[in-house]
């Protein structure tokens, strides 16, 4: 799982979580706005979809 975590573009939903990810060596980008509708946001923008 882990493995696989590291090939993927992750979203962490604040910096909490963005801690615990980065623990596992997990690179993430954090939500401006600390929701699902955040996260979703960030993903958007990720992927130039805004």
């Amino acid at each position: 799982l882990l493995n696989n975590l590291q090939k993927t573009k992750v979203v962490s939903i604040g910096p909490f979580t963005a801690e615990e990810l980065n623990k596992f060596n997990v690179k993430n980008s954090v939500a401006n706005v600390y929701t699902i509708s955040g996260a979703f946001q960030t993903i958007k923008n990720i992927f130039s979809l805004a």
